[in-house]
């Protein structure tokens, strides 16, 4: 789950579940360094949350 605040930054993330736990750091990692393009709303730029699905590939080798 991520909060993205009015200028588009995380402003907080959080693994809402994870089959592999160990994993969740990575991803929070990653997501932590995104922009978005924020919510809008009649007033402009607002805050919002949002549920971003990541999904891992791990090779075997």
């Amino acid at each position: 789950k991520v909060t993205i605040d009015a200028r588009g930054r995380v402003a907080d993330a959080t693994v809402a579940d994870a089959d592999f736990p160990e994993l969740g750091p990575p991803a929070l990692e990653a997501v932590r360094q995104w922009k978005f393009k924020p919510a809008r709303s009649s007033d402009g730029p607002v805050k919002s949350v949002v549920v971003i699905p990541i999904t891992f590939s791990l090779n075997r080798d």
